[in-house]
């Protein structure tokens, strides 16, 4: 049986956000599933954001439908994209292929730059 069309990925697109995405670092790990909702909808968006005041409802109500999503972040990983289709799986109207590639890819930059912000005081921490 095909997916949705709401939570159809490209052709070839998905198998590039298949990899385990770990969230190895605080400003991933320790938040509700909700605020990396918020988060992800604020950053991947950036200033198209301010004029969606309801894909910020939808997506926030992606988080707190599926608890697997919330369960799958706190205990430390989740696929880039699953998180990316759990995140829009209330945008049913319409297809969310380009919404979810754009979902996953800042999710992936976010996670990079915080390991190598928290990598990078752990080595001055460790310094002598």
């Amino acid at each position: 049986m095909a997916a949705p069309l709401h939570v159809t990925w490209k052709k070839g697109e998905r198998e590039k956000f298949a990899a385990v995405l770990v969230f190895d670092c605080q400003a991933m790990s320790r938040i509700m599933a909700t605020r990396l909702a918020y988060a992800v909808f604020k950053g991947a968006l950036k200033s198209h954001a301010v004029k969606s005041p309801t894909k910020e409802a939808e997506f926030i109500g992606g988080a707190e439908d599926n608890l697997l999503a919330g369960l799958s972040i706190t205990c430390g990983g989740v696929l880039l994209a699953d998180l990316a289709k759990q995140l829009v799986s209330r945008r049913v109207s319409r297809s969310n292929a380009n919404l979810m590639q754009l979902v996953a890819s800042w999710c992936r930059k976010f996670e990079t730059e915080n390991m190598v912000t928290v990598a990078t005081k752990k080595a001055q921490t460790n310094t002598p």
